[in-house]
């Protein structure tokens, strides 16, 4: 596949997370090296923020997407290309109306298969969602703890769920990957479930392969999950 490569990073980025475009370019290089997938270039936009579509570089790769002069766009992260579902909407629109594959190498994501258009609609919604109101329960939830001497914890963190501080905080990726395999369990079999998230090159915490167990833990802990969520609510309410 032929594929032009986008970076962006934007001062806030920088500054707050150590974000380079050099860091991005040899994520993406490695990422092409081991696929064997062609670059032709990069295209970058340098202190744009992700809110602005308007970047010069972001608009040079739609206008190729659209006149269908590459075969695939490769970005080291989602939010690279923008924050806004609605826009990242656009984006994967475009790229399935000029068949052009958008792959993320951080989320393992391909827009060239079903599965891969499926994850990242919903790995948008939810990041959206966690941004303007995960972050701020979380903060509040904490605090509250905090303040009377507490810590909402567990032995382990299920699956969706990363321990930060002693705290149980919903990881966004996993929390997709959740959905489309609550989704899928109505139609499939846990087997068919891992087969079909192996081939669209998505992989279980940790690496490795998806197995018919990990997926049947999956859905068994849904009520563990709800648990845990009705618990941070309750907290924070408290």
């Amino acid at each position: 596949m032929k594929a032009i490569a986008y970076v962006r990073v934007s001062t806030e980025d920088q500054a707050a997370h150590g974000v380079s475009l050099e860091a991005q370019k040899d994520k993406i290089r490695a990422y092409a090296e081991l696929y064997s997938i062609e670059i032709a270039e990069i295209i970058e936009d340098g202190g744009y923020s992700a809110k602005n579509m308007l970047r010069p570089g972001m608009q040079r790769v739609l206008e190729m997407m659209r006149r269908r002069e590459v075969e695939g766009v490769i970005v080291a992260k989602l939010d690279r290309l923008t924050r806004s579902v609605r826009d990242l909407s656009d984006i994967i629109e475009l790229a399935n109306k000029k068949t052009v594959s958008l792959v993320s190498v951080n989320e393992h994501i391909d827009t060239g298969t079903a599965a891969g258009r499926m994850i990242v609609n919903m790995l948008a919604v939810i990041s959206q969602w966690e941004r303007e109101t995960i972050g701020e329960r979380t903060a509040t939830a904490i605090h509250h703890k905090r303040a009377n001497g507490q810590s909402y914890s567990s032995r382990f963190a299920l699956y969706g769920y990363r321990k930060r501080g002693g705290y149980l905080v919903p990881v966004d990726l996993e929390q997709a990957t959740i959905g489309l395999v609550m989704l899928l369990s109505k139609e499939y079999s846990y087997a068919e479930i891992a087969r079909r998230l192996e081939k669209a090159g998505h992989r279980p915490r940790g690496g490795g392969k998806w197995h018919r167990k990990t997926i049947r833990k999956i859905v068994q802990d849904a009520p563990a999950r709800e648990s845990i969520s009705a618990a941070l609510k309750m907290e924070i309410a408290a």
